[in-house]
């Protein structure tokens, strides 16, 4: 059970409900595509055919019987796909026995055209389905270069992985937090699942303490330690994004920071880190000249509210949406960990703050980008994260606004390179 609530993707059983959510909200069951809506009409017919038809009685009862395994253990959608095949056949067989022997639909049958209409709108919703993969994010690519930037874009992790390559090879043994679909990018053993000895609720529930989460990652021989925030339950998420416990940890330390992934090492020696000064300039937007910021650029509206009573300390902060926000550009050194921060709230809580660094180089030429998503809380609170700056960064433009729709509130920004090195003795 404790698997299924991280899933977040209800807790009560209804066959109805369960059948609309499969096909028209896949998302809540982590699914890397969709299933077909086709699945679903033939649902009705099935139902009744369940009751008056033995085939269709056994194939439905063995389908059952998996999915409510499927319902108690981890519901992700991948997990279900080896019953579907019985519940196609109960539904062929279904179809044909009580809806194909009607006298007025077995005369449309007898005619060529509607067999082909038929066939048509069968296949229709994979063609829909493909036209719009396509349209949105292009043809599969054809090299190297095409491909690690699909990659990187298609897969918030990919980055981590590609550093952990490069440095180790497939000399290390990584435990993946919550990346479990990042398995074929790891040259090196992999470890983490939602089963198994290194399944993720032994790691979970240690979060919040080195020691016993040193301990634990130790025990499973792991040596490096990836931590996929974006997938974090929400109360955990929050927790990791605010409180910041990672930056005190002495064992487990990040070497690599990109969106929402973190790449830790795992040491035996004590590491201490240290943190540069203030990177931005007016972070707590105080400085301003005709009540704008004068060291942030504002792109399109963003509303400054002086006053005092939306801010989270001082008198200024600025509210922002994904067309209307700030930015602003510093310089940085390129393959050193920053540590970017601010505080941000938002009227309801469903709204998402959106951090985004975009990476430019010695020409101020956008080359790449990070996006930090964050769940906003009513009420203000700090968020933090780790990112490294790539090869050939020379300036970053940090920008800060809502993530899709709704608005947030944002003051107190921090930007500071982070470093570590082994604890001297006392």
């Amino acid at each position: 059970m404790t698997s299924y609530a991280l899933m977040e993707a209800g807790k009560t059983f209804s066959p109805s409900l369960y059948s609309w959510n499969l096909i028209f909200h896949p998302d809540l069951f982590h699914a890397e595509k969709p299933l077909s809506i086709v699945l679903f009409f033939p649902f009705p017919f099935v139902v009744a055919a369940y009751f008056k038809d033995g085939i269709v009685r056994s194939l439905l009862t063995l389908a059952i019987f998996y999915t409510i395994f499927w319902f108690f253990s981890a519901q992700i959608l991948r997990y279900l796909v080896p019953v579907l095949p019985l519940f196609c056949i109960a539904a062929a067989v279904s179809v044909e026995r009580y809806l194909i022997r009607l006298s007025f639909i077995r005369r449309l049958i007898d005619k060529n055209i509607t067999v082909v209409t038929v066939a048509i709108l069968l296949i229709l919703p994979g063609w829909v389905f493909a036209f719009k993969t396509v349209n949105h994010k292009g043809f599969p690519p054809i090299n190297e270069k095409e491909r690690e930037s699909y990659l990187s874009q298609e897969l918030p992790s990919y980055k981590a992985y590609s550093f952990l390559n490069s440095i180790s090879g497939n000399r290390y043994r990584l435990y993946a937090l919550l990346d479990e679909n990042m398995a074929y990018f790891a040259n090196g053993q992999f470890i983490g699942d939602w089963f198994g000895p290194g399944r993720y609720r032994k790691i979970l529930d240690k979060l919040g303490n080195e020691d016993r989460l040193f301990n634990e990652l130790r025990s499973l021989g792991a040596e490096c330690f990836i931590v996929n925030i974006c997938r974090l339950p929400k109360k955990i998420q929050s927790t990791w994004l605010s409180q910041k416990k990672w930056l005190s940890w002495k064992y487990i330390y990040p070497v690599f920071g990109g969106g929402n992934v973190i790449l830790f090492k795992i040491t035996g020696r004590k590491m201490c880190h240290q943190i540069s000064p203030e990177i931005l300039i007016d972070t707590s937007l105080e400085k301003l000249s005709l009540n704008e910021p004068t060291s942030w650029k504002k792109v399109g509206i963003p509303i400054v509210d002086r006053s005092g009573e939306s801010s989270a300390d001082g008198k200024a902060a600025v509210k922002c949406n994904k067309d209307n926000f700030l930015k602003q550009t510093v310089d940085v050194e390129q393959n050193i960990l920053y540590i970017l921060a601010c505080k941000a709230y938002s009227e309801r809580t469903t709204n998402k703050a959106r951090l985004q660094i975009n990476w430019l180089d010695k020409y101020a030429k956008q080359f790449e980008l990070d996006i930090i998503v964050i769940n906003a809380s009513a009420a203000w609170m700090q968020y933090s994260n780790v990112i490294i700056a790539p090869e050939r960064a020379e300036f970053a433009e940090i920008c800060a606004g809502a993530h899709k729709d709704g608005a947030i509130w944002f003051d107190e920004f921090s930007f500071k390179a982070l470093s570590y090195a082994p604890c001297q003795a006392k």
